[in-house]
Order: C-alpha cells, then structure tokens, then sequence
C-alpha cells in the first residue's frame, strides 16, 4: 500500500531491516517495543490495523492517503 522497503519500514520504525525480515518471515516473534514502533510508523503514514473476533485483521487506511493514492496513480475510483 505504501510502497516501502523493509529498510524504510525499519528506518521509519527505528529496528533494523533485518529484523522487518525476521518478522516478515515468521522466523521470530515481534518484542512489545518493536511492534509498538512499527505500529507507530504505520499509524504516522495513515494506516491502522484492528483486529478480528476470528483471529484475522483488517487494514484501516485514512482517506487522506487513498486520495494520494488515487491521485498518484490516476484513478477515478
């Protein structure tokens, strides 16, 4: 959605592009820290994530960011 490395993610969040890695791959389990950070980054470029009953998430994007999106890309949806 946002187009970012692992190394802008990281940089964004303060953690190293190695750890985005881990994480992305399930090899390690996000410490409290980290998933505050990288929460942060997302919440500061308009992205929220709210949990499901069933276990799952959904995305929660600010309208702000959609109609950048849209602009940027040239859609009329």
């Amino acid at each position: 959605m946002l187009g970012w490395s692992q190394t802008e993610l990281g940089k964004k969040a303060r953690v190293t592009q190695r750890a985005i890695y881990r994480l992305e791959k399930a090899a390690v389990r996000a410490r409290h820290l980290t998933q505050v950070r990288i929460n942060k980054a997302f919440a500061d470029a308009g992205i929220g994530f709210a949990q499901l009953p069933n276990g799952d998430f959904e995305m929660i994007v600010r309208s702000q960011l959609l109609s950048g999106l849209q602009q940027k890309t040239g859609s009329q949806n």
